[in-house]
Order: C-alpha cells, then sequence, then structure tokens
C-alpha cells in the first residue's frame, strides 16, 4: 500500500499528496481573478479555519452538508473561504502546502458573520 493509499478517509489533502489540511498551514495560493495583484499571481497565505479543528462558528459549519474551510492571504483582512468537501479529498489545485505553521484560533471566531449583514437568530 502507497503513502497515498494510507491518507486518512475524511478528511482534505493537499492537491497529489497526503498531507492533510490543517489549521495553521502555510500555503501559496494562485489567483486567477481580480485582487491587487492582478488576474494572475502566486500569493502566500495561512490556513484560518477548518471544520472540528476551529472553535465552531455557525455560518462555516451550518451543517454535514454545508461546511467551509478559510485561508487568509499575507497582507490582507477578509478570508477566502471553500466549501469542504472532505470526500473529494484534495482541495483545489490551486492551493500548495509550504509549511505546517501554528494554529490560529482567532481570525474566525464562533460568533463572527461570515456572510455579511444577515439579521442574528434570536
Amino acid at each position: 500500500m502507497t503513502e497515498m493509499d494510507k491518507r486518512k478517509k475524511g478528511r482534505l489533502h493537499y492537491p497529489g499528496t497526503d498531507i492533510e489540511v490543517r489549521l495553521g498551514d502555510r500555503i501559496e495560493y494562485r489567483k486567477i481573478f481580480g485582487g491587487k495583484f492582478g488576474l494572475f499571481g502566486k500569493r502566500k497565505g495561512v490556513v484560518v479555519y477548518v471544520p472540528g479543528e476551529s472553535p465552531k462558528n455557525r455560518e462555516m459549519e451550518q451543517d454535514e452538508y454545508n461546511r467551509y474551510w478559510a485561508i487568509q492571504l499575507d497582507g490582507e483582512s477578509s478570508q477566502i473561504v471553500f466549501p469542504y468537501f472532505p470526500e473529494q479529498e484534495w482541495v483545489s489545485k490551486r492551493i500548495k502546502f509550504l509549511s505546517r505553521g501554528d494554529p490560529v484560533y482567532d481570525i474566525i471566531k464562533p460568533g463572527d458573520r461570515i456572510w455579511g449583514d444577515q439579521p442574528e437568530d434570536g
């Protein structure tokens, strides 16, 4: 059995690797549209939210079918949010693992609004 076959099912992995996506990972993100650096470019960043690792945010983990993970690019205050589909096992090929970093728990907090000006539930 190869290392690729041994990777944990039900967890996201970086493309073509057995490296699990973890909170605090340093990554490189290949942009394809907009932003400060035009249509194309590579930016470094950090994984700031992973379901099951981060303190639960109800907008990032609405139910078992509506879960999201997020990165934050260096020098930016907003996050890029992706659907969390561990059954697909790999994340976008636009994201490259660079190194493990210290987990960051204070970027997306449990009560933070992610999707804009939605009214709070009672």
